[in-house]
């Protein structure tokens, strides 16, 4: 009986060991999955919104000066051959005749982007700001153009890759006054655009490097 008993004991140890040696690998197994689904189902999330700017930081651009400009963040991960690319384009009748100014942002570390115009007698200056510094230039506005209306995007926005934000926009109209309609959808030429005598547009867009062009 003490050898049966024993024989059962050490059945018994042997099972409890394999048992908890399947339980182990059982976990483990379940973690990896876990963390291969969680990096699977993963999305990189890149935000967009107008910035929060102190009341210091708003007094240097009131000296500075411009007649419209926009601030924003833009914030989230950028894989190695990923780029943030903001353009100004000029639109006649609502038709894009010409993009103007470009950049390129391959890094997020610092998040404040921005857009400048100032609007003078024979020329109109453009300028994009990005957190490594800052590109400009010109453009000469139609004669008879004398009223503008400035629209921008106010909430927070998620961009997709491949898909242009339309994040701010200037209209002009050569009349004394102009209708215009708030964007819906900023992810495409806004209707007060596409009705406009001359639109100066604000674009950022989320891209592979490769599709530089």
């Amino acid at each position: 009986m003490v050898y049966i008993f024993e024989w059962n004991l050490k059945k018994c140890s042997i099972l409890i060991t394999l048992l908890f040696l399947l339980t182990a690998c059982t976990a483990d197994d379940s973690k990896e999955a876990d963390s291969t689904g969680t990096q699977s189902n993963a999305s990189t999330f890149i935000t967009i919104q107008p910035a929060e700017l102190s009341e210091r930081e708003q007094t240097i651009i009131n000296q500075i000066g411009g007649d419209y400009q926009s601030f924003f963040t833009i914030k989230g991960d950028l894989g190695p051959d990923e780029t943030i690319v903001q353009s100004i384009g000029v639109y006649r009748e609502g038709q894009k005749e010409e993009e103007r100014l470009t950049s390129f942002s391959d890094s997020l570390e610092g998040d404040l982007h921005s857009y400048q115009l100032r609007l003078e007698d024979e020329t109109t200056y453009l300028r994009i700001g990005f957190p490594s510094g800052s590109a400009g230039a010109s453009t000469v506005l139609p004669d008879q153009l004398g009223t503008f209306v400035y629209q921008q995007m106010e909430e927070e926005f998620t961009l997709t890759k491949g898909e242009p934000v339309y994040v701010a926009y200037l209209i002009g109209s050569s009349q004394n006054s102009m209708s215009f309609r708030q964007p819906e959808d900023w992810t495409t030429v806004p209707t007060s655009v596409q009705e406009a005598e001359y639109s100066i547009v604000f674009k950022v867009e989320w891209r592979d490097t490769k599709d530089h062009s």
